[in-house]
């Protein structure tokens, strides 16, 4: 990490609660870090597109983005996904001691996103 780097630090402590969403948004999109009721954290990396509506506010520094790539780095090397025609991705994180379920209704699920290319480390 950069030593220019802004660091937020959120600790998950009940007994002093952080805002429930941490937002950076950028032009062409945003990054949220949303806690939920069970103490685990969803991070949301959204592109804002014309498919998304119009922009909320001209005066923030968002434009109208794409996603260029993503990459997903493994132990196996880095894999770079197939992203096509997508604009929002989410990835739940918890604490590696506890147990998480998450059931979505079958209409919302799709397939896994293949890989188009893997890149050594």
């Amino acid at each position: 990490m950069a030593a220019t780097a802004k660091t937020i630090i959120l600790k998950g402590d009940p007994k002093k609660p952080e805002s429930a969403e941490h937002i950076i948004e950028f032009p062409g999109g945003s990054i949220s870090v949303c806690r939920t009721s069970d103490g685990n954290y969803w991070a949301h990396i959204t592109v804002y597109t014309p498919d998304r509506g119009p922009l909320l506010d001209d005066t923030r520094s968002s434009r109208h983005g794409v996603i260029e790539v993503v990459r997903v780095d493994t132990p196996e090397g880095v894999k770079v996904l197939d992203h096509q025609e997508t604009d929002h991705f989410a990835v739940l994180i918890s604490d590696v001691t506890k147990k998480v379920s998450i059931d979505f209704p079958e209409e919302k699920k799709l397939s896994p996103i293949p890989s188009q290319t893997t890149l050594a480390l």
